[in-house]
């Protein structure tokens, strides 16, 4: 029996055909050419051994394509069906592509494309000319994205794609702007659509240490997550001899160098944060914003990082999500990147300067056994809060003792058994949330005093 019904309908750059099914057919040959009149002579072959439909892929778009449609069975092959065709079409580029520029930065937002895979945003610092064969460029979902490690003062170009099924758009018109080293110094990822959500956007935002610590603040704590610019520079690692409370093995003094800005969250990573992103609720304390605790390194993080070695996250932990939602390069900050900014340009044992100030961190002296809520506490000079105490964080890291030969832009050793943890908590004395103090646990530990901080890594 011919086949009947049969239909062909372009989707980017592939055409599905399909048909109702013969009963008793064993296999169908779909034939195809690009222009009337097909038939199993001229047609090229596609044999689909069961079912009734295939997709014929790769197409030129802008060509049309025609098909038909034999069965066969054991008594033979029947008549070919009446034709069927379909032109693949390139889609529209993005429109409503705008750029904000901030402190060595650039976001980009355009219009959502319906009906698209992703989009492909490409940047130049050079030139408009050639983006798409000489310029950096990153496939993302969603209708956000945030270009750092700019140059200030410098013209950055940008222009978009959609991508449906591996098929290209057109480019969208070519924007440029300048970051300054006046504009926003936070970037703002929004979280508040859920787990469920395909994409978060992010946002360049000028804001001060009054939007943290007003009526306002509590967005930052549940919905969204505020990061802030830390500038490169060069920092003594470690404490001096004299420092009450230091480890005298793992604290030695040395010099490390930071050469690129990077990014720091302003608060301890929260209860409701974590659960917009993974949607479950593995705390002791139970509060909206106390910062999330019992969660291990592989939960955070999961996946290899192995020093100068690199690596990547797991794709389901909280980290590999956010990268996934983003296409930016959040991670938990090097343990070098944590005490340079907990330390924020001082060299005192804490960020306030010595001793204990229970103005400034939770520890047993002052917490009642307990987490208490994010940014409860006064900052340190570059505006983060909870630096010393609360929770201890999680950083990169493998641990070593011995970390003095680390001095530029440091990553640990390339292997070890724990990872580093830094800055005291709820459960221990002052002395052990000083911004030298180091911690090293297993990365499947998962206590009711530890949790982390978001980073993001400049683009390289």
């Amino acid at each position: 029996v011919t086949p009947s019904g049969v239909s062909a309908v372009a989707d980017g750059s592939q055409v599905t055909i399909g048909w109702n099914e013969v009963t008793g057919a064993t296999v169908y040959t779909v034939c195809w050419r690009t222009s009337t009149g097909v038939s199993t002579a001229n047609g090229n072959p596609i044999s689909v051994s069961s079912g009734n439909s295939t997709i014929h892929s790769s197409l030129t778009n802008g060509t049309q394509y025609f098909y038909v449609v034999t069965a066969e069975n054991p008594a033979g092959n029947s008549t070919i069906s009446s034709e069927a065709n379909a032109t693949p079409t390139i889609g529209p580029a993005p429109i409503g592509l705008t750029l904000t520029s901030g402190n060595s930065m650039v976001a980009a937002a355009w219009n959502a494309v319906t009906g698209s895979d992703n989009v492909t945003i490409f940047w130049s610092e050079h030139s408009n000319a050639n983006l798409t064969s000489s310029a950096n460029n990153i496939t993302v979902t969603g209708n956000t994205y945030v270009i750092t490690g700019l140059t200030n003062g410098t013209s950055v170009y940008t222009a978009i794609r959609s991508n449906k099924n591996g098929s290209p758009s057109s480019l969208s018109l070519p924007l440029s702007t300048v970051p300054s080293g006046t504009g926003g110094d936070y970037l703002i990822l929004d979280i508040g659509s859920g787990y469920s959500a395909e994409s978060y956007p992010v946002s360049i935002a000028n804001l001060s240490l009054t939007d943290f610590t007003g009526t306002g603040n509590l967005q930052y704590k549940t919905d969204k997550i505020a990061l802030k610019r830390i500038p490169a520079g060069a920092f003594t690692m470690g404490s001096p001899v004299s420092e009450p409370g230091r480890f005298s093995s793992r604290e030695t003094q040395h010099p490390v160098t930071l050469t690129q800005d990077y990014f720091m969250a302003v608060f301890e990573i929260t209860q409701t944060q974590w659960k917009n992103i993974l949607n479950n609720t593995p705390s002791n304390f139970s509060g909206n914003t106390l910062p999330v605790e019992k969660v291990s390194w592989d939960d955070i993080r999961g996946g290899t990082f192995d020093g100068s070695l690199g690596g990547s996250a797991n794709t389901i932990s909280f980290i590999g999500q956010l990268i996934s939602k983003t296409g930016l390069s959040f991670d938990l900050p090097s343990e070098a990147q944590w005490e340079y900014a907990c330390r924020s340009g001082t060299t005192s044992a804490f960020s306030y300067g010595s001793g204990y100030n229970s103005d400034y961190l939770w520890s047993s002296n002052n917490s009642s056994a307990q987490s208490h809520e994010v940014g409860s506490k006064l900052p340190n000079p570059w505006g983060l809060f909870d630096m010393h105490g609360n929770i201890v964080e999680w950083c990169r890291d493998w641990h070593v003792n011995d970390y003095t030969t680390f001095n530029t832009d440091p990553v640990g050793p390339n292997s070890g058994s724990s990872r580093i943890v830094r800055g005291g908590n709820w459960q221990v004395d002052y002395e052990n949330a000083r911004s030298a103090g180091r911690g090293y646990l297993s990365s499947d530990h998962s206590g009711y005093n530890i949790g982390f901080r978001l980073s993001l890594i400049p683009a390289q």
